[in-house]
């Protein structure tokens, strides 16, 4: 029988710990080499950092043998280890879509966003837009406890 980790059990193996003022999360819109490159450009830390290469692929591996969504466990822990200041990367059209500063619907970032709302350490979440060049549009603050 195949174990995919806790939400505990992943916090527990985590690369990193904790993640204060500086996490960045992400939707489905904005591709994951944009994300990784704009998280060094601006010293924040990715769901990658927390579960790097080859530590995820066991992961996902042994997650979706059992049967379990790895994604929706490794964002409930990579949420639950986040506080202050946070930000979410997103797509300017993705505004023009919704009418709000709300991040575009994504099941993993909807997953996290719970998380955050829950736990309450996050005390200020900003939505980054990119435009085509991949620079920052404009920055939104989407919540604050």
């Amino acid at each position: 029988m195949w174990h995919c980790p806790t939400v505990k059990e992943f916090i527990d193996s985590a690369a990193i710990q904790s993640l204060h003022d500086n996490a960045l999360f992400w939707n489905n819109e904005v591709p994951v080499e944009v994300v990784l490159s704009f998280a060094k450009a601006h010293a924040r830390k990715t769901i990658r950092d927390v579960f790097p290469e080859p530590q995820r692929e066991h992961i996902i591996a042994a997650c979706s043998k059992a049967g379990v969504d790895p994604f929706d466990r490794m964002s409930k822990a990579y949420a639950s280890i986040v506080s202050g200041e946070a930000w979410v990367l997103d797509r300017p059209a993705s505004l023009a879509e919704n009418g709000t500063t709300f991040a575009h619907y994504d099941k993993h970032w909807m997953t996290e966003f719970r998380e955050i709302r829950r736990l309450e350490r996050v005390t200020e979440l900003y939505r980054v837009n990119l435009d085509t060049e991949n620079e920052v549009a404009g920055k939104f603050k989407i919540w604050a406890a």
